[in-house]
């Protein structure tokens, strides 16, 4: 988690800018089935990293999360 989170992982998704939460799906998917456990995953990496939950309104309502 802190790899992905605060790491060189976090590093290759560049969490808080526009489309962090599919480039987290695209990176971990090599890793993690693909479906709820991989989308409940970047969620809590987000929420992590960001300090909020990916959508409409993460980053400041900037993006889709």
């Amino acid at each position: 988690m802190r790899y992905w989170a605060e790491g060189p992982g976090a590093a290759k998704i560049a969490w808080g800018s526009e489309g962090d939460f599919q480039r987290c799906r695209v990176q971990l998917g090599k890793y993690v089935k693909p479906g709820r456990m991989l989308d409940g995953l970047c969620s809590n990496l987000h929420k992590r990293a960001t300090g909020e939950r990916p959508g409409p309104n993460a980053h400041g309502g900037k993006g889709k999360g």
